[in-house]
């Protein structure tokens, strides 16, 4: 991919940004006023640096990103004393969450071209509901049509008839990413040490949005504070919702720390809603029911948040519809200010999927993909967790199997391993093994 963004394109994703966030943007500021400067850098940077200046809205939504805050922001029954898995458990799920989120991801990958469920619909015709890995000739047709740049590069290995292991992948790079921190840095590590780890692994043209801006603000040399603001209007995606997992799989039973871990993740490339789609992600691994998953999760964000707000309200609309579809048209309507890959609508899409799985692997990753907009991030997040709450023995063959317990990255020095192996070493840096 390309990583080049024009200054005039990242100053008007800024003024989105502000708006989402009930900033009131001078007209001296806003998106008429950008584009009559022609692309002028200095005039560009300029507003740039007026817009930071604005005033912090009164807004009853909770936005802050300091930890301390945060914190303080918590539901109360947030407070949370688990008992602690057995080690042959723990293995078995960290096994499970790893495998859980390749299939997932590889389910969902060929579709991450924007698509909604009335377009899958239209596009799978006589083999929706998905059931099993898209056909190759259904990823080719979708591909040809949304986006010809990922044929045949995306569409053959992640095609049912295809399928030889799990291909590289975003959402796949930052698990491994994440146990490489934690093996090199160890469970004290700082935010600085996030953005050295993958200054050391993770290639720029490998990243996407909010994790573009960031390491590439890191590499610049900018005070490790200003890395996920400057430039940087992704920073409320959903990027480090993706990065949560490693976190949730070190820590059994400890969904605070957990949390704790992926906010320091999260806060290297993301602000306000993007910190707390990681950390509601992260929390979630320690449940042992479905609505406890999403209790948990909820137990570690911001009671006032933007995000605990509609997955809340999701939660309402599943008890009284009881229907996937009846709660994905609710999200839809009341998210239109969201992009495809946005933190907040796509963990409600996550929710409702796990809702409507009662359980159930394969129910909960084609629910997710079905919903469409970041298809292969939401299958490969409901895969993982519900991976963790299932155990690998519990794992459908039909979706496990044609990995053959191969990933693939893109990362420097480990572009192939096998997934058994990725989840023993995440066992031996878990607090299970180290206590």
């Amino acid at each position: 991919m390309s990583f080049k963004f024009s200054l005039e394109s990242l100053v008007l994703g800024e003024v989105d940004f502000l708006k989402r966030y009930d900033f009131t943007i001078p007209k001296e500021l806003d998106q008429k006023a950008i584009k009559k400067l022609n692309g002028d850098e200095k005039g560009l940077l300029k507003i740039y640096e007026m817009l930071q200046k604005l005033p912090e809205p009164k807004t009853p939504c909770f936005s802050l990103s300091d930890y301390k805050s945060i914190v303080k922001d918590f539901p109360k029954q947030s407070l949370l004393s688990l008992s602690l898995p057995k080690e042959l458990e723990v293995k078995d799920k960290i096994f499970a969450g790893w495998l859980g989120r390749a299939a997932g991801c590889i389910l969902g990958k060929p579709l991450e071209c924007g698509l909604t469920l009335p377009e899958i619909k239209k596009y799978f015709g006589k083999e929706f509901p998905i059931k099993d890995y898209i056909s190759f000739s259904i990823a080719h047709h979708i591909a040809l049509e949304k986006n010809p740049a990922i044929h045949p590069h995306v569409t053959k290995p992640c095609s049912r008839e295809h399928i030889a292991y799990a291909m590289e992948d975003d959402d796949l790079n930052y698990t491994v990413l994440n146990l490489l921190l934690l093996e090199q840095k160890g469970h004290n590590f700082s935010i600085a040490d996030v953005g050295n780890i993958w200054a050391s692994y993770l290639p720029v043209g490998c990243t996407y949005g909010a994790e573009t801006t960031a390491l590439i603000n890191f590499l610049c040399g900018l005070p490790i504070d200003r890395v996920p603001i400057y430039l940087n209007h992704f920073r409320d995606e959903i990027g480090a919702q993706i990065r949560a997992d490693t976190f949730g799989y070190v820590c059994p039973g400890q969904p605070q720390l957990a949390a704790k871990y992926a906010f320091r993740d999260a806060a290297f490339s993301h602000t306000a809603d993007g910190i707390y789609g990681e950390m509601f992600v992260a929390a979630a691994f320690s449940a042992k029911s479905i609505e406890d998953i999403i209790k948990y999760g909820l137990g570690q964000v911001p009671k006032n948040s933007r995000l605990a707000e509609l997955v809340n309200k999701t939660l309402v609309w599943y008890s009284s519809l009881g229907n996937w579809e009846a709660v994905y048209d609710k999200i839809k309507v009341s998210t239109s200010q969201y992009k495809d890959g946005h933190t907040i609508n796509n963990a409600a899409y996550v929710v409702n999927a796990l809702l409507a799985s009662n359980g159930d692997y394969e129910s909960g990753i084609t629910i997710a993909v079905m919903q469409g907009h970041d298809t292969d991030c939401n299958g490969a997040t409901v895969g993982s967790i519900l991976g963790v709450y299932l155990g690998a023995k519990h794992l459908p063959e039909k979706w496990i199997r044609p990995l053959n317990d191969c990933l693939k990255t893109s990362l420097k020095g480990l572009s192939k391993t096998s997934i058994s192996e990725l989840a023993e070493r995440v066992f031996r840096v878990s607090t299970l093994a180290i206590n």
